[in-house]
């Protein structure tokens, strides 16, 4: 391999460097039940939080999850320097933060994906903090129907490769050595030599994997494979053109215990050096851990 630098590793839940894009075809639901507003105590509704969520019906499954925090009083947006942060929580759990209006789960240009929360009911929280310490929230309670297609037999599991000929991430770590691959219905886990990982939202089509976003859910999900953070950056934050670095498309062909990744449109560089080659199954996995933190 040629020598190529990966860019910058996500140092918290707010910053995935795996950003997300169009296409959706996952099986999977989310039926809107009840939508709630709360508030800290204070004058009435200094602040106001609403979401893109408020008042549908259905969701499908990949669906913007972006809040809008205004001053009714004033009958204007919240200023930027009113606001330390948004929280975006799930059942309870804050999976994500924003601190920059748009206030949108999973980046600017990000999708909520929820092809880690189990069938059955589930409360999407955001919750708007001031630096004057007032908060406002909104929750919408919605079903999971269902969950995204179980990848082919032969392609699921855990496989790992060495990966040689990369430069230093932007952050000046060593990011060759062992990568690891994991294919289940949740996504494609990709885990990196320095213990941190991220998860692609992926599609089957006979031998081919397309990559159409990243499934955003923090430290308390990612480090279900054994991740310690959030991380396994393979492409640069894309902003308008965040498209070009998530329609992926890989084919993918498994003899004996060795997986062969050849790119078609590999999105990013990154994601082609890491991906594209030959790698091996791992005997005897660990199971897959906790999706959600114990309570």
């Amino acid at each position: 391999m040629q020598g190529s630098r990966l860019p910058r590793r996500m140092p918290s839940i707010g910053k995935l460097s795996l950003q997300v894009a169009l296409a959706l075809t996952a099986s999977l639901t989310l039926t809107v039940g009840a939508r709630s507003t709360q508030r800290s105590a204070g004058p009435p509704e200094v602040y106001r939080v609403t979401s893109s969520l408020d008042g549908l019906r259905t969701l499908p499954a990949q669906v913007r999850w972006v809040v809008t925090v205004s001053m009714p009083g004033a009958g204007i947006l919240a200023p930027q320097d009113d606001v330390d942060r948004v929280d975006f929580l799930i059942d309870g759990q804050v999976r994500w933060y924003a601190k920059k209006h748009p206030y949108t789960f999973a980046s600017p240009a990000g999708w909520l994906i929820p092809t880690f929360l189990a069938p059955g009911r589930h409360s999407f929280t955001a919750t708007f903090h001031a630096v004057n310490g007032d908060t406002a929230s909104d929750t919408v309670i919605a079903d999971v129907v269902s969950r995204a297609p179980a990848p082919p037999a032969a392609l699921a599991g855990r496989w790992t490769r060495q990966v040689s000929g990369l430069t230093p991430d932007d952050q000046g770590n060593d990011v060759n050595g062992r990568w690891d691959l994991i294919f289940d219905e949740i996504g494609a886990w990709v885990l990196d030599p320095l213990g941190t990982g991220a998860v692609d939202a992926v599609r089957y089509q006979g031998d081919t994997v397309n990559v159409y976003g990243t499934v955003a859910m923090g430290r308390p999900g990612v480090d279900a494979y054994g991740a310690k953070e959030v991380g396994a950056g393979l492409c640069e934050d894309g902003g308008p053109g965040v498209r070009t670095y998530f329609d992926a498309t890989f084919r993918w062909a498994v003899k004996g215990n060795e997986l062969t990744m050849t790119s078609v449109e590999p999105g990013c560089e990154g994601r082609r050096l890491i991906w594209s080659g030959t790698w091996t199954r791992v005997s005897s996995p660990p199971p897959r851990g906790p999706l959600t933190p114990s309570k």
